[in-house]
């Protein structure tokens, strides 16, 4: 079912246009439009719709503690983004 708070249809003669007004990611997927009347219905083709997001971090590392020689750390970062974000680390 649709929500009409973010979504508008719009009717123009023989046009039918769905306007999604702010488009948010959990609006993506496959959209479509069945018709009926007494005789039948037909479902159209679907129209995929992908919303991305600018890539953004959630949660970064605390600053680290010194190290020792020749000890390992992890050193981890959140990030969320659609499409996923591409990473490259920098030193």
């Amino acid at each position: 079912m649709i929500d009409n708070d973010l979504i508008e249809l719009k009717e123009q003669e023989d046009s039918y246009i769905l306007v999604v007004k702010s488009a948010k990611l959990n609006n993506a997927g496959n959209y479509y439009v069945q018709l009926s009347n007494e005789v039948s219905s037909v479902n159209s083709n679907k129209a995929q719709l992908i919303v991305n997001k600018a890539p953004s971090f959630i949660k970064v590392p605390e600053p680290l503690e010194p190290l020792n020689k020749d000890s390992s750390v992890s050193i981890e970062y959140f990030i969320e983004g659609t499409p996923k974000p591409t990473v490259i680390w920098y030193i």
